[in-house]
């Protein structure tokens, strides 16, 4: 049944604290926590504490009374509830709920799609784009008691724990496919190696944009993550296509070229059009694509190709440089067998992603319930 509550100016059951530190009053001994420490899912990564020599600027003082909120565009997202005490970047607002509100019940009202996007369309800025403390005070939240609060909160808790396994079983599966490549081919150095021109080819074959019908699948950067993993592909429109694309198919392998993107790399199981900043290799006889596409990901290929992307503003390999890699070239039967091994790590990594998938779309309809009064 629809509970109806009324709606507070955030300003007023809250309060965003600026309690600054001076890089010579830090101890050292802080736990320190910037933008790059909190992901989008609201958890820490990396927090240490730093030498106070390392401090140059000012930052704020924050507890674990606090909900910090990232305010550098495009980072709005980055809203985590801290177990512990520290110091944050000034562009990490920490924001100190007033008795009455309840800390993680506001953690997750800032954390709807909405609310995130209104932040991040609100920010100002030419180079780094922030947004202003005040939208957030302008924010409408709603108030039940505290202890329907307690209880909203705790059920997208308990939603997002089995969201937080999810991806947790995922990366537990990349690991165990860098282990299983490690055991069954070590570093490479027991094996001939072959340049890359020699075993595969890089193939460019040019679509102009009078050719595209829009229908085709589109690959751009945006839609490979670091991870080797295709986000959100959709087909092309003729609109958003302005110049020559590249052509691929389920044979390839795609490569992400600028330095940036260098672990963008990918095997399409479909076919389509990719962008040139995209090189599409196609392996040879002699190279199983399942195989040559976990050696390029190998970190000393990702380290490798990192040192040999050369320019200016963006930093990129050319067709030339990549072809110039050397390629450790187990017998193929080898190469097959790992191929078969991966297969099977694949289909559990396709279950455990159409689980996140539904539990992703599970905790969007229990955000937008809670907050209207329908849990």
């Amino acid at each position: 049944m629809k509970q109806e509550w009324e709606a507070m100016r955030l300003g007023d059951v809250a309060t965003i604290e600026r309690r600054t530190i001076r890089p010579e009053q830090a101890s050292g001994l802080e736990l320190l926590v910037g933008m790059e420490n909190i992901t989008s899912e609201g958890t820490f990564v990396g927090v240490s504490t730093v030498n106070s020599t390392e401090i140059k600027s000012n930052k704020f003082l924050f507890s674990d009374h606090h909900v910090l909120y990232g305010r550098l565009g495009p980072h709005q997202s980055k809203i985590a509830a801290p177990g512990f005490s520290g110091i944050c970047s000034t562009d990490v607002l920490p924001i100190r709920p007033h008795t009455g509100l309840d800390r993680k019940f506001l953690f997750h009202f800032l954390r709807l799609p909405h609310n995130v996007a209104a932040a991040a369309n609100s920010a100002v800025g030419t180079s780094h784009r922030r947004m202003r403390p005040t939208v957030l005070e302008s924010l409408q939240i709603p108030l039940p008691p505290m202890e329907e609060q307690r209880r909203i909160a705790g059920v997208l808790d308990e939603a997002e724990a089995l969201r937080a396994k999810r991806r947790q079983a995922l990366l537990k599966l990349d690991e165990l496919t860098q282990s299983i490549f490690h055991d069954m081919f070590g570093d490479g150095s027991g094996w001939p190696h072959y340049t890359l021109s020699t075993v595969a080819v890089i193939e460019r074959k040019a679509v102009k944009p009078a050719e595209i019908t829009g229908k085709e699948y589109y690959v751009g950067l945006e839609h490979v993550s670091s991870d080797g993993e295709f986000l959100a592909v959709e087909t092309a429109g003729k609109a958003g296509l302005r110049s020559n694309k590249f052509a691929f198919t389920e044979d390839h392998v795609l490569y992400g070229k600028l330095r940036p993107y260098l672990s963008k790399i990918a095997a399409p199981d479909f076919a389509g059009i990719c962008s040139t900043d995209i090189l599409p290799i196609r392996p040879g006889d002699r190279l199983d694509r399942r195989y040559l596409l976990h050696y390029l990901r190998t970190p000393a290929m990702l380290a490798h190709a990192t040192n040999c992307a050369v320019g200016i503003n963006l930093p990129r390999l050319s067709p030339k440089m990549l072809e110039s890699f050397t390629v450790a070239m187990p017998p193929l039967v080898e190469q097959t067998r790992f191929g078969g091994v991966i297969d099977a790590v694949e289909a559990m990594r396709t279950m455990h992603r159409d689980g996140l998938t539904a539990l992703d779309t599970l905790f969007a309809s229990l955000q937008q319930r809670a907050f209207r009064g329908e849990l």
